[in-house]
Order: C-alpha cells, then sequence, then structure tokens
C-alpha cells in the first residue's frame, strides 16, 4: 500500500491504475509488453558519484562479491558467452550491475529478444534497494562507453527495452541516456499454454523484438 500510494503521488491516477491492470494480467498470463529503444554513442562524462566504484567486473568477482540483496543472482551464462559487465561497488560489494551482448537473450523461458545486426543490447541491469536513487545506474553507462567501443567498435548503438509500466526506469533514463530513436512496441504472452509475441511495425522493420526459442 505505501509502495502504491508514492506512486499515485509521483505518476498520477491514470498511470497507477494502468499499472495495477498490468500487473495482474502479467500475473495471469505472463504478459510483457515492453517499449523498445535505440540510443547513440556520445561522449560520456567522468563518473562522479562518491562513495561508490564503478568499473568493469569478471565473472569471478562478480558472484564472489555480491551484496547481501543481489546474492542469488547468476549471471555465469553471460560472462560465458562473452558478454561485459559494469558493476557499482560498495565497500568491495557488488551493489549494481548491467550487461552488455551482441547476442539474442532469452528473457523468459521460451523467449528470447531478437537484435540487429551491428547493435549492442543492454540487459539484466539492476541496484540494490539500498543504493538506488544515488545515480549508480548513469555512471554503469558512462563507464560502458569507452568498453563497447573497445569491444563492438566506434558508433555502435545499444538497443534496449523497458516494461511500459515500469514509469521510474522510463522517466530516469531520459536524464542520462544518450539520445535515443523509439523502435516501437514488442511484448508476449502465454495463452492455452503457448507462447504468443506481438510487435508494432516499426520493430518489425527495424528487425528487433521478442521470438519464441528455436529448439538447438
Amino acid at each position: 500500500m505505501r509502495d502504491a500510494h508514492r506512486h499515485f503521488r509521483r505518476f498520477g491516477l491514470v498511470n497507477t491504475v494502468l499499472r495495477s491492470a498490468y500487473n495482474r494480467l502479467r500475473r495471469l498470463l505472463y504478459l510483457n509488453i515492453s517499449v523498445i529503444e535505440v540510443h547513440f554513442p556520445r561522449d560520456e562524462l567522468q563518473p562522479s558519484v562518491q562513495g561508490y566504484e564503478t568499473r568493469e567486473i569478471d565473472s569471478a568477482e562478480f558472484h564472489a562479491n555480491l551484496c547481501a540483496e543481489l546474492g542469488k543472482t547468476n549471471m555465469r551464462w553471460a560472462f560465458d558467452r562473452g558478454d561485459f559487465c559494469v558493476a557499482s561497488l560498495y565497500q568491495n560489494k557488488v551493489v549494481g550491475f548491467n550487461f552488455w551482448t551482441q547476442q539474442d537473450t532469452r528473457v523468459a523461458p521460451g523467449i528470447v529478444f531478437v537484435i540487429p545486426p551491428q547493435h549492442i543490447y543492454s540487459f539484466a541491469a539492476q541496484t540494490a534497494p539500498p543504493h538506488r536513487g544515488k545515480g549508480l545506474s548513469p555512471e554503469r553507462w558512462k563507464v560502458a562507453a569507452p568498453l563497447k567501443r573497445r569491444y563492438f567498435g566506434d558508433g555502435t548503438p545499444t538497443i534496449h527495452y523497458t516494461e511500459v509500466v515500469n514509469f521510474e526506469s522510463r522517466s530516469s533514463g531520459q536524464s542520462y541516456l544518450p539520445p535515443s530513436l523509439r523502435v516501437g512496441y514488442a511484448g508476449f504472452m502465454r495463452l492455452w499454454g503457448r507462447w504468443v509475441v506481438f510487435g508494432s511495425s516499426g520493430c518489425r522493420q527495424y528487425g528487433a523484438g521478442f521470438a519464441t526459442e528455436q529448439p538447438s
């Protein structure tokens, strides 16, 4: 109830009702409707958040030093396929992280997020609740900028999706992410035991969106 009241004060009645209805459908149908955006490279400022260290991290350090709130996270599969991670560390503990890849990625059992060629996918962004609201995610994006150039080349745009009712991420991202192109909307849900995927014409034309996972 406290979270609902806080959301109402920040985003208003209509968005609060929409999120409540959406969450009920998500529980019933495993529904996901997301906006897909592409962000273009730009010169980034140096990290400025005090009291935290923000840098690339490998699998061994990542899994050995997760804070209590993120302790059950297992991202070995992402490290094993060559994705890179930038983490926020507080007192040598990982309190937040983002991953970047150029590969299609499973986002739910039987569902993958498909990206167009020559794009980077930003995914698995998390910040432990006690450390939210401190600007850690923008710092991770800043630190990742030269790493993306090193691993993927200059000028490679970054694609990601955000659920339509995640108003917090959508509003905060506008303040620090590079200039963006809104590609469109895409989603998936489960009906009668089968996955149904859908997307706007913009997503289809751009070659981005969700797809059912093909048997290997």
